[in-house]
C-alpha cells in the first residue's frame, strides 16, 4: 500500500469518525434541551435527519477513498 493511499484511507476513516461525533453531539445536545423544556425526544427522527446530514456524507467519503484508488 503507497504512502498516498494510507493518507487517502485515514481521511476518509477520519472524516467518518467527526460525521459520527457531531451525529452523537447533536442527538446529545437535543436530548437534554428537550428533556429540560418537558418535551419528548423523537429519537427516531433525530437519528435519521442527523444521519442523513453529518454520518451518511462520512461514510460515502469513507467508502469512495477506501474503493475508487
Amino acid at each position: 500500500m503507497s504512502v498516498l493511499r494510507k493518507i487517502e484511507l485515514s481521511g476518509g476513516i477520519l472524516t467518518a469518525v467527526i460525521g459520527l461525533f457531531i451525529v452523537l453531539t447533536y442527538i446529545r445536545l437535543d436530548q437534554r434541551s428537550l428533556e429540560s423544556l418537558g418535551r419528548e425526544f423523537p429519537v427516531y427522527r433525530a437519528i435519521f435527519v442527523y444521519s442523513l446530514l453529518y454520518l451518511f456524507p462520512g461514510l460515502l467519503v469513507l467508502l469512495g477513498s477506501y474503493t475508487f484508488t
